[in-house]
């Protein structure tokens, strides 16, 4: 096809090709419809789409035909894969209208979610085309494989139709516009919450996902308004699951309010997670500074059974922790941790916190240790952080006062500069701290 000047036009027709030279404009549109019909559908997807670059008449035109009316299947190719996702929101708006036949999957749930929200909302009809352009955005967004969707969708999808989940898709896309009065008078008309379709997951794990607090004491809220009752042991398993889930993620994300709103209704709401979920808990607030009010939510609610059973879970957390020495005072303070604490580390050996240290190479943990309450053999520590290769642990226990010639008990069969000889920046360390020492006594000696 070639356009050019006055509008000259080369169509292809019923396989015959038809030349003429005649302005755009002046085209019968029943013609020029059957035209562009049957010019998108002869042609690849590839060289229709930059045929639209022609005017604005002409893109128009087939894109209406070939986001309207072509059979998704023309979209199933490679290229036509790539030219839908750069098209999707304008293809789901041709859909959603139903212009041409009966309309696919998204279009239905697209509709159908449209007209809830108008119905929630009051609002006239001529704002139907702003809603709809607002549901089609937010379901691109966060529908995973939305393309995919508007292609073909599976029966276990087909079933998102059904009039609880569209209710549930309604909750959905008034959560992600995190409307607080929106989301409230959809749950107070009986939608729950805890659904989790073929589409989205459930509204806690959105809530979390958004960082909204809101939203979240929302959805727990609607909650106990429909947990009046027994509650059956599935519901209970499934509502465990997903808060167990969502406080995994919401601790990651460093959401610690949140966490302590979730770790609260759960305690009261559903079983206490096992061992190892608590464990993995207490090492992600370990290793923040933010996160002690966290721990200290868990001691409270009675999620730590027998403190010991999480020494080491705070150990590895402290070792991620670029600043550890509050979160070891409230550890401390709050008797979850002993800075003298052995610890089963590497297998059945059992170390004190400040021995992990220096074998992680920890200068910040290290650091920590020794300001909470310093150790009375600290020479004992610096051997072993020799012994270790760490160079860090050394420099700090050297700068606490660790005396590199103090007499061990029983004897050591080597001196600090002989462990240190294999490591040249330990050794020069050591010799320094000796010969600083010797000054300070007024004794000037070198080094072994």
């Amino acid at each position: 096809m070639y356009i050019s000047g006055h509008s000259q036009l080369f169509f292809i027709l019923n396989n015959t090709y038809i030349i003429g030279t005649m302005d755009l404009l002046d085209l019968p549109p029943e013609v020029f419809q059957r035209i562009i019909e049957e010019y998108v559908t002869a042609e690849h997807t590839r060289k229709t789409a930059k045929t639209r670059i022609v005017c604005k008449t002409f893109r128009d035109c087939i894109n209406e035909e070939l986001f309207a009316r072509q059979s998704v299947s023309k979209f199933k190719s490679r290229v036509g894969k790539r030219l839908l996702e750069k098209n999707l929101a304008l293809f789901l708006t041709y859909r959603v209208r139903s212009l041409h036949g009966a309309s696919d999957f998204l279009p239905s749930v697209i509709r159908g979610t449209v007209d809830r929200l108008m119905t929630l909302r009051k609002n006239p009809e001529d704002l139907r085309k702003g809603v709809t352009e607002s549901v089609i955005q937010t379901l691109i967004t966060h529908l995973e494989y939305p393309t995919n969707l508007a292609i073909i969708a599976t029966p276990n999808q087909y079933q998102n139709l059904q009039v609880d989940r569209m209710n549930y898709i309604t909750l959905v896309v008034a959560l992600y516009a995190q409307n607080e009065d929106e989301v409230r008078a959809i749950l107070d008309g009986g939608v729950d919450p805890w659904i989790q379709t073929a589409l989205f997951r459930s509204a806690i794990h959105i809530s979390t996902d958004l960082n909204s607090e809101g939203l979240v004491r929302l959805v727990l809220t609607a909650t106990d308004k429909m947990n009046v009752g027994p509650i059956s042991k599935q519901r209970r398993d499934l509502q465990g699951r997903i808060m167990t889930q969502s406080i995994f993620a919401s601790m990651r994300r460093r959401q610690w309010t949140i966490v302590d709103c979730l770790m609260k209704w759960s305690a009261s709401h559903v079983a206490k997670p096992p061992l190892r979920t608590v464990q993995h808990w207490v090492e992600l607030a370990a290793s923040s500074s933010d996160a002690c009010g966290t721990l200290v939510t868990m001691q409270k609610l009675g999620f730590l059974r027998h403190n010991h059973n999480y020494h080491k879970a705070i150990a590895m957390g402290l070792m991620l922790n670029p600043k550890p020495e509050y979160v070891l005072r409230i550890c401390i303070k709050e008797r979850l941790l002993h800075e003298h604490s052995l610890i089963e580390w590497r297998g059945y050996q059992s170390w004190t916190l400040l021995e992990i240290a220096i074998a992680g190479d920890k200068s910040a943990l290290v650091k920590a240790v020794l300001a909470v309450n310093a150790p009375a053999n600290m020479s004992e520590s610096l051997r072993f952080a020799i012994w270790s290769d760490s160079c860090a642990a050394v420099r700090v226990l050297l700068d606490h006062g660790a005396d590199p010639e103090a007499p061990m008990q029983p004897p050591a069969i080597e001196t600090t500069c002989e462990l240190a000889e294999d490591n040249p920046g330990i050794s020069k360390m050591i010799k320094k701290a000796i010969e600083k020492k010797k000054d300070a006594l007024g004794t000037r000696q070198y080094a072994p």
